[in-house]
């Protein structure tokens, strides 16, 4: 059934609804597309006209009112039951969410209902007070779809539901697929994080290719809360602390393309993520060599995959001879006065696995000739 027209409100609510963000530079990291959250969030659609703009429809007896609210904004009272209905809009491709102003002592329900004639759905049930507050409404799944948005209260007796700005429809965790939630990004500590507080969120990354080596995925978590994490292997559960601690996420035996599903449940307090989904890699130390030059050992090798920078160490009796950074191509070169056996370590670290080659250095380095000794 066509519902009445309502009549139009001022038109200074149109410009709360745009705005601008440059694009952050990230640092590279091996991992999904936008893992580290440098993307910031964004708005990539205005959504529906302002609520009072020619389109907007009410179902009810009592025609919505517009009404003078805090710091000059005109808010549209619905009282008696009355529902708001707003003019089709499509839903950007990867709009996530959009957000819903709105005070009063009630529920107000928001549900999408689609121009194709397919079934209503369900986005939101915003808890009011009388504080005129933002909330964020999930758009998970309507990407691309044309649809008006229904919001319907549910005011406590004789109470009105007072709405402002409805819209700005803004992508907040570009790159990867909201399955559910309205997630916000905020800066923690100088980074961006993936805050989750009140309602569970579920995003897919993108598929991408985890390279030679990986064996896992990690994620970092903090907060009060649960988070579900799965790319292909076993799933994996953990429940935030204090501090922040790393996720280990498997990937199956020889994966080339990875996707990481997060499924992040808040408590009473938010949860909090961030480096979602990087890469940790095996390191292979290959081409170890030892010789002798005086009565120093000498041993070279390659460390990889891409092992520029991994810390390596010749390791003795339990005692660190000597380390050194790898340099271009993994080589490494390590120098140590030492006798018996020993290993060349790479130390494990937050994105790499620990990795030992044994090697067999002269009993007596005084009494060997030159040349070559062994690797193991």
């Amino acid at each position: 059934m066509p519902g009445a027209p309502v009549p139009p409100l001022p038109r200074p609510l149109a410009a709360l609804l745009i705005a601008a963000a440059a694009p952050a530079v990230g640092v590279a990291a091996d991992g999904p597309p936008n893992a580290l959250l440098t993307d910031p969030p964004a708005i990539v659609g205005p959504g529906p006209a302002p609520p009072g703009s020619p389109g907007w429809t009410h179902l009810g007896r009592v025609p919505p009112e517009a009404v003078s609210g805090p710091r000059g904004r005109t808010l549209l009272r619905l009282a008696g039951n009355t529902t708001l209905v707003s003019p089709a809009f499509q839903v950007p491709e990867d709009g996530q969410a959009l957000l819903v102003t709105a005070r009063g002592r009630a529920l107000l329900a928001v549900r999408a209902r689609p121009t194709d004639g397919g079934p209503e759905v369900a986005l939101a049930t915003l808890q009011l007070t009388r504080r005129l507050r933002s909330h964020d409404v999930a758009l998970a799944g309507l990407g691309g779809r044309v649809v008006r948005l229904v919001l319907d209260p549910v005011p406590g007796l004789g109470q009105a539901v007072e709405i402002g700005v409805v819209g700005g429809v803004s992508s907040r965790l570009s790159a990867w697929t909201l399955l559910s939630g309205a997630p916000r990004v905020p800066r923690v500590g100088g980074r961006r994080a993936l805050r989750v507080h009140r309602e569970a969120i579920v995003a897919v990354s993108a598929s991408f290719d985890a390279g030679p080596g990986a064996r896992a995925l990690s994620v970092a978590i903090r907060g009060d809360g649960d988070l579900v994490a799965r790319a292909g292997g076993r799933a994996v559960r953990a429940r935030g602390d204090a501090v922040w601690r790393r996720v280990r996420v498997p990937l199956p035996e020889g994966a080339g393309v990875a996707r990481l599903r997060l499924r992040a449940t808040p408590g009473d307090r938010p949860l909090l993520l961030r480096d979602l989904g990087l890469v940790v890699r095996a390191t292979v130390l290959r081409r170890v060599r030892v010789r002798r030059s005086g009565q120093r050992a000498i041993v070279t090798g390659r460390a990889g995959p891409f092992g520029r920078g991994l810390r390596i160490e010749l390791v003795v009796g339990g005692r660190v001879v000597d380390a050194a950074r790898a340099a271009a191509g993994g080589r490494f070169r390590l120098v140590g006065r030492a006798r018996g056996r020993g290993r060349v370590l790479a130390p494990g670290s937050d994105l790499r696995l620990p990795a030992s080659h044994r090697v067999r250095l002269a009993p007596d380095l005084a009494r060997v000739g030159a040349g070559e000794l062994a690797a193991e």
